[in-house]
């Protein structure tokens, strides 16, 4: 493997820091009313996002592989690009650059 190497499998996957739980980033930061303002029917909708975190815990290219549209994707990545830096995976102990997917769930009821 080389520095530029991205895992797809890594022995210890990524995670998001232990400084506050996701659940407490997400209410501060998620604007969730984003798929009703822009006319989402309803109904419940999963949008993954698949992304990279490298060796010091930033997160970059963000590609969505769900296309829901009403701005969910796009609030999706605004969230994450927000976020602190993550645990990174590791292989042989060591941290690497790896691949990690996010689900979020999004619902939207008229009641």
């Amino acid at each position: 493997p080389t520095d530029t190497t991205i895992y797809e499998s890594p022995e210890i996957p990524a995670e998001f820091t232990k400084k506050m739980t996701w659940r407490e980033f997400l209410v501060r930061n998620l604007k969730a009313a984003t798929p009703v303002d822009n006319g989402a029917p309803d109904g419940v909708y999963y949008v993954i996002i698949m992304f990279v975190v490298n060796k010091d815990g930033s997160l970059e290219r963000f590609k969505p592989l769900t296309n829901h549209g009403y701005g969910m994707e796009d609030e999706t990545i605004r969230v994450l690009k927000l976020a602190p830096k993550w645990q990174p995976a590791k292989m042989n102990n060591k941290p690497v650059r790896a691949f990690h997917f996010q689900k979020m769930t999004f619902l939207v009821s008229s009641e």
